[in-house]
């Protein structure tokens, strides 16, 4: 038998070995612990459900894109994996947080502060309403701008925005505008303050 030949034997064997071996530890080495952390509103349960990380998993397969799926939920801002040696696995999560009610075309959910429904969460705070092309991010600018106020509802259609808040009415067309005049407004209690870009006028 030539040189070559036993070389390219040899190779096969070892990589036969490795296959095997790889395969033993595939059915031996796995998850036994999962550890899950920052999670409020998802129980650890609905985690390792959609994530698809749970105990029996081949800890070896456990890599950063094993959280895609679980990326994907809405109440999902933000994960990450972490390894332990030898058969724990902890999924450390950020949850979006609630900050508003929206009804819109008929429906009314809990959003978070850059628009994205969460389903299931309690409806509370602030609600935001209206018609037209939806101008729920705008509205969640002004419930920024007006956070010192206590803003009940903020009502927007194709002209501008009706905001009530406890001290009184709001109206405007343009967030700039309030941005500059939101400390004036403020100012009158129980009245209708219209904010312009050229100013306030208050009946």
């Amino acid at each position: 038998m030539t040189w070559p030949r036993r070389l390219a034997i040899w190779l096969l064997a070892i990589l036969v070995a490795a296959l095997a071996t790889l395969l033993a530890l595939d059915k031996l080495w796995v998850i036994r612990s999962v550890q899950v952390t920052g999670n409020h509103f998802l129980s650890k349960a609905a985690v390792e459900q959609i994530s698809g990380v749970h105990p029996g998993t081949p800890w070896l397969w456990i890599t950063p894109q094993s959280l895609q799926h679980l990326k994907t939920d809405p109440w999902i801002a933000s994960a990450r994996v972490v390894k332990i040696f030898p058969s724990t696995v902890r999924i450390a999560v950020k949850e979006r947080s609630a900050v508003a009610q929206l009804r819109y075309q008929g429906k009314l959910v809990e959003i978070d502060g850059h628009g994205v429904v969460l389903p299931g969460a309690p409806l509370r705070g602030p609600l935001i309403q209206g018609w037209g092309p939806s101008r729920v991010r705008s509205a969640l600018a002004i419930l920024t701008l007006l956070r010192r106020d206590h803003v009940q509802v903020v009502n927007f259609d194709p002209v501008g925005f009706s905001v009530h808040t406890q001290l009184g009415t709001i109206w405007t067309d343009s967030l700039p505008a309030l941005a500059r005049y939101a400390a004036i407004a403020s100012q009158y209690t129980g009245a209708q303050v219209n904010i312009y870009p050229w100013g306030v006028s208050v009946q």
